[in-house]
Formats: structure tokens, C-alpha cells, sequence
């Protein structure tokens, strides 16, 4: 499949210095058809003007999350088959110190999202054709360090695939 690198493309973050990164990023890439957003309303907005053939948005967005931006895509049928990334830039899973406590505060939140991104996919018949991938950049030693943390390990690290 070849992809065009003037394919519109649209950035939604309500940190300015996120959509910079990001849009110089896929500059750097070769793209060049790329909006820009600065929240779940005003991208709405937007994707009811264009079609994207790409969406990535910051999940930790206010006053719309965006969790709650994919939901409003996802329910309007003219976009809803819209493609869409989203990143989790601000979640503080690199645990060198109180591994267990750190991670009794973001599993469940994490269990609950991808639990409801897989369970839409499915209701909508398109976990077939959907690969969800949820990785990190690098594994964790199998024992504690001194702090109760774990450090890095390139040898192995975690990943979970639905689809």
C-alpha cells in the first residue's frame, strides 16, 4: 500500500508545543497537508469540513479528553471510518522506584481503555481488520532494584496485540 504524502492530516493537542513537534515530525517525513487543532471541539469542527485521512490526537487533552473526542468521531457516521492515533504522552510508567505502587495507580485505567477500545471495535465489526498494538520503548529487569523499581532491560519487553 502506498501512502500519500499529501494525504490530509490532523493534529489535535491542546499543548502547542506537542502540535509543533508533531507537525515537524511529519514534515520531516514528507507530509504536507497537515491541520491543526487545539481541542476535541475544535477538530470536530474541522473533520465536519474535510476529510482526513489521518487523525492523531493527544489523549490528555481538556475540556474534551481524548477519549472523548474518539467517542464523538466514532459516533458520527460521515467520519467515524476516520483512522486515528492516539498518544499517551504524559502516562509516568517508567517505574525505577515503587514499581507496584506506581502501577496499582495506572493499570486500571489502562484495563478501561483498551477494554472499551477493544469492545467498540468488536461491537462495530472491525476488530477483524484492526491490529491494536500496546507497547513501550523498552522491557524491565525481572527483579526489583533498591528502590523498589525496575529498571531497564533490553533483552525483553512487553506487548499486547488484539485484532
Amino acid at each position: 500500500m502506498s501512502v500519500s504524502m499529501t494525504m490530509p492530516i490532523l493534529i489535535v493537542d491542546d499543548y502547542n508545543t506537542m502540535i509543533r513537534i508533531m507537525r515537524n515530525l511529519l514534515r520531516q517525513l514528507g507530509f504536507t497537508n497537515i491541520d491543526e487543532a487545539n481541542d476535541g471541539a475544535a477538530a470536530l469542527a474541522k473533520m465536519r469540513n474535510k476529510d482526513y485521512a489521518l487523525v492523531i490526537s493527544d489523549s490528555h487533552m481538556s475540556p474534551m479528553t481524548g477519549m472523548e473526542f474518539l467517542q464523538r468521531v466514532r459516533a458520527e457516521e460521515r467520519i467515524a471510518q476516520t483512522p486515528f492515533v492516539m498518544v499517551a504522552n504524559g502516562m509516568p510508567w517508567d517505574c525505577h522506584v515503587f514499581n507496584h505502587e506506581t502501577h496499582q495507580m495506572l493499570v486500571p485505567e489502562m484495563d478501561r481503555v483498551v477494554f472499551h477500545l477493544i469492545s467498540d471495535l468488536e461491537q462495530r465489526g472491525m476488530l477483524d481488520d484492526t491490529l491494536v498494538l500496546i507497547m513501550g520503548e523498552f522491557g524491565r529487569t525481572p527483579f526489583l532494584n533498591d528502590s523498589r523499581g525496575r529498571d531497564h532491560y533490553p533483552n525483553a519487553w512487553s506487548l499486547a496485540m488484539a485484532g
